[in-house]
């Protein structure tokens, strides 16, 4: 895998380390925790579900956090990414309700000092984990967040069942008790059907997450595929057989004040069962400090779609619940507490130097006070609502304008079409006259060679002729007809040079009117 720290936004403190279990099960663990804040830094437990990494599932909550100076670890659970991944036929050291819980109560012990508790956040199956975890050592659990994860031992009433539908919300539990078959279907494609099953693959295309993200789950599940699955295998194995060698108690309360936040769009768990667990999975002498959060629009992942509500929603809560607070946070806590002193005594200040009034006059006062404050609130969404159509036109204008740019490159390109057709249409044009001139020159040159090959055969006769006068008895022949004889035969001779050459002369001509009208042709264009 490459580099865990790259192409995801971190503070530059956060590193890995191995935490060793008391199984010897050696847990990979991120941690950011700011060197800078030399006090005591409040520990908080990020746990991650299927199928992710404590990177992958975390990575916009653990910047915010540690930013506030708290100290942060996200691990990896067993079987998942750098952590170890143990040979087991019976798969009990995968079960949720087990081995990753106590795996996280080492990690807990391993980190915490001097007795201190941490603030414990689990989504999906890191959320029922989580849920064990505050029941089962509540002497480290000062405060427990969950995200999109059900408290395992909630039954539902038939009544329930039919309402929420969640067995076929979670048929791809039963579908993962099949030996080989899952893992070949997730690797299968490239992954991409599982992104697109998982819903990561729309996050990313919504923005929520980069492309780069979803190659990293892709490398996750080349390494941890099958390991990853035997949670839900393990943990369907022991709803029926119980690890009896197991001292973790799934029905057990969580003792600390418990924050739920419910997605209502999760196609996996129905709000109402988070609802139920939040009702009955914590414990009566905390439930007064805890509560529940609904999300109207988000999904399954909502640590990444609404990253920002997600970690106010955290912080707000650990205020208000009494948990320990880092140093950061109770600084801007006594800073804002000190401008709110300020605004009061001032208020006071102002109420104190106030002459006098009688209760009409009061009457008055508070109702001109009213009238004043309606108007400032009228003009308010006056200029809101300005603000709202300004920004409609310019959008419009935006809209109009990339339309005339597009429509103008659609015609830039057409017109570039068009010439490179009328290039090619010259050439070919070009072409089909070179062609032309080049067979008539080979014509005048082939009507060349026969007239030289019929002056040859005349200059032979001549020469036959000759010959056979030296031989026979010249005839007689009077000076006239000889005189006659000869200017025929120069005449003979002139009238094929002239025809020759006004053939010559033709031929140029036709060229040069080819030419001149080609010429003429690409200047107009």
């Amino acid at each position: 895998m490459p580099h865990p720290l790259k192409d995801i936004s971190l503070p530059y403190y956060a590193k890995y380390t191995k935490v060793e279990t008391s199984e010897g099960i050696n847990i990979n663990v991120l941690q950011a925790k700011d060197p800078t804040v030399t006090s005591d830094q409040p520990l908080m437990l990020f746990i991650h579900g299927f199928p992710e990494s404590g990177l992958l599932s975390w990575h916009k909550q653990i910047p915010y956090f540690s930013n506030l100076g708290y100290n942060v670890i996200a691990p990896d659970l067993r079987g998942y990414n750098d952590s170890s991944k143990p040979s087991d036929p019976l798969r009990r050291k995968y079960a949720a309700q087990g081995a990753h819980v106590e795996d996280m109560a080492a990690i807990l012990k391993h980190f915490l000092k001097n007795g201190t508790k941490a603030t414990v956040v689990g989504h999906d199956f890191g959320g029922i984990i989580a849920w064990s975890v505050a029941g089962n050592f509540p002497d480290l659990v000062e405060s427990l967040v969950i995200l999109s994860a059900p408290k395992r031992s909630i039954k539902l009433s038939a009544s329930e069942l039919w309402q929420t539908l969640q067995p076929l919300r979670s048929w791809y539990a039963y579908y993962f008790q099949l030996p080989y078959l899952p893992e070949r279907r997730v690797m299968s494609g490239d992954s991409e059907f599982f992104l697109s099953f998982t819903g990561l693959k729309e996050l990313a295309r919504q923005g929520h997450i980069g492309r780069p993200i979803l190659d990293r789950y892709k490398q996750l599940f080349q390494t941890s595929i099958s390991t990853m699955i035997n949670i839900y295998r393990s943990s369907f194995a022991q709803s029926f057989i119980p690890n009896i060698l197991s001292t973790i108690d799934p029905n057990k309360k969580s003792q600390a004040p418990t924050l739920v936040l419910v997605p209502k769009k999760d196609p996996f768990i129905h709000h109402l069962v988070l609802q139920k667990s939040f009702n009955h999975g914590i414990d009566e002498k905390v439930f007064g400090k805890s509560r529940i959060e609904y999300f109207e629009n988000a999904t399954h992942w909502i640590n990444k779609e609404e990253p920002d509500r997600v970690n106010e929603s955290i912080l707000t809560f650990l205020k208000d619940s009494g948990a320990t607070l880092s140093s950061v946070v109770r600084s801007k806590l006594t800073s804002e507490r000190e401008e709110l002193q300020k605004q009061k005594e001032k208020q006071e200040e102002k109420i104190k130097n106030e002459p006098k009034m009688t209760p009409e006059e009061l009457i008055i006062a508070r109702t001109e006070e009213a009238a004043r404050i309606k108007l400032e609130q009228e003009e308010a969404k006056k200029h809101a609502e300005e603000l709202r159509m300004l920004k409609e036109r310019e959008e419009a204008a935006q809209i109009e304008a990339e339309h005339i740019k597009s429509k103008k490159i659609a015609e830039e390109k057409e017109r570039q079409e068009q010439r490179r057709i009328d290039l090619e249409n010259a050439v070919k044009q070009h072409e089909k006259l070179a062609a032309q001139s080049a067979q008539e020159q080979l014509a005048t040159v082939e009507q060349d060679r026969q007239f030289e090959h019929a002056q040859s055969e005349m200059d032979k006769k001549i020469l036959l002729e000759v010959a056979d006068q030296d031989v026979r008895p010249v005839p007689t022949i009077d000076d006239d007809q000889f005189e006659k004889k000869i200017l025929s035969e120069s005449k003979n001779a002139e009238t094929i040079v002239s025809h020759q050459i006004d053939a010559e002369n033709e031929r140029e001509r036709k060229d040069f009117e080819v030419l001149n009208q080609v010429l003429t042709k690409n200047d107009d264009q």
